[in-house]
C-alpha cells in the first residue's frame, strides 16, 4: 500500500493541535484529495479545510470526534473566504463592535444588503445581527438558485 501523506496548504501548520489538518485514515486522505489538489492554484483556505474536515468527521467519524473538532468553530477567515467566511467565523466567535460595523459596511458596499437593512441589523445585539446576516445569505443563495432554475 502506498504511503499517503497530505501536506497542508501554505500558511497552515501541520500539528497535533485540535483542528489541525491531518488526514487520519487512507479513506480521509482520498476524500481530501491528492497533494497536488491541496496545493492547487485555487488557494484553498484554512477555513475551507475546516469545513471539509468537519463534514468528513460528521459522515465517517464518531459524534464525539465531530463535536470535539468543531467545538472552537472555524479558523479566522482569509480574504478568499469573503463575507460568508466572516459570518461563519463570527457565528462561533462574537465580533467586536468595530468588526461587526466593518462587516455591515462591506456587505452594503458589495450589494449583499441595503442601507436600510444595515441600519436595522446594526441596532440588534451582535449575535442576533450575525444570525440575521447569515439568514439573508441563505435567502440570497436560494433566490439565485430559484431564478436560475426558472430560466431553463
Amino acid at each position: 500500500m502506498a504511503d499517503l501523506h497530505c501536506e497542508p496548504p501554505v500558511g497552515v501548520h501541520a500539528s497535533s493541535a485540535p483542528g489541525a489538518f491531518q488526514p487520519t485514515s487512507e479513506q480521509e486522505a482520498q476524500a481530501m484529495g491528492s497533494d497536488d489538489e491541496l496545493r492547487s492554484p485555487l488557494g484553498v483556505t484554512p477555513q475551507q479545510h475546516y469545513y471539509v474536515r468537519r463534514y468528513f468527521l460528521e459522515q465517517h467519524g464518531t459524534p464525539e470526534e465531530a463535536a470535539e473538532f468543531s467545538a472552537g468553530g472555524p479558523p479566522p477567515p482569509r480574504p478568499a473566504d469573503g463575507v460568508t467566511g466572516k459570518i461563519l467565523y463570527y457565528e462561533a466567535n462574537l465580533p467586536t463592535v468595530e468588526e461587526f460595523a466593518g462587516l455591515l459596511a462591506e456587505m452594503e458596499k458589495g450589494g449583499w444588503i441595503t442601507s436600510e437593512v444595515q441600519e436595522k441589523v446594526a441596532g440588534l445585539p451582535r449575535a442576533d445581527g450575525v444570525a440575521e446576516l447569515k439568514a439573508r445569505m441563505i435567502e440570497r443563495d436560494s433566490d439565485e438558485r430559484q431564478q436560475a432554475a426558472g430560466t431553463e
